[in-house]
């Protein structure tokens, strides 16, 4: 069983005032990933899990 990657989302880079899709659910976030992408904290973290 492969450990959760957990990412330190307390940066304010990580965060956006305007709402958009997350990458991967599509449903509105105002965090961005580390790319400054748009993306869910659960999201982002499966992805890095599930590549």
């Amino acid at each position: 069983m492969t450990t959760p990657t957990l990412l330190d989302w307390r940066d304010r880079r990580h965060w956006s005032q305007t709402a958009r899709p997350c990458r991967y659910c599509r449903r509105p976030t105002h965090l961005l990933d580390e790319h400054g992408q748009p993306a869910e904290k659960v999201c982002a973290e499966q992805a890095l899990t599930n590549p």
